[in-house]
């Protein structure tokens, strides 16, 4: 089942003892928050869960997949997401074998492992 933005609302107004429609105004603007740090600096940080990234991508040549004629791309920004150390380990000792007992990155598609030996030897 997909978390929504209603079932955050409803478990922070369980959780608080505020009334539900305070609960989802709260979550609104912590989302909208996290929104406006990704358009004013590219990056929101969240200590323990992970790490928001705006990054942009050029215009590229792609194709129609229904006949195959060329059609440009346009520039855009993408949003990416890299869970912090606390989630991946959570989300190891949840479900150990769901992905070998390894968590890929969103952002770089790397496993924690790949991704620490990928950044250590780039500090060499």
């Amino acid at each position: 089942m997909t978390l929504t933005r209603d079932r955050i609302a409803r478990a922070v107004a369980d959780k608080t003892g505020i009334r539900q429609r305070e609960a989802a105004d709260l979550v609104g603007m912590v989302l909208g928050e996290i929104v406006e740090g990704l358009c004013e600096t590219g990056r929101v940080k969240l200590t323990g869960f992970g790490v928001f990234g705006c990054s942009e991508k050029s215009a590229r040549m792609g194709r129609n997949p229904q006949n195959g004629d060329p059609h440009l791309i346009g520039p855009r920004r993408c949003v990416s997401f890299r869970p912090g150390g606390e989630m991946r380990e959570k989300l190891r000792r949840e479900n150990p074998t769901a992905t070998g007992s390894r968590v890929q990155s969103v952002a770089t598609g790397l496993t924690s492992t790949q991704e620490s030996e990928y950044y250590h030897g780039l500090m060499r």
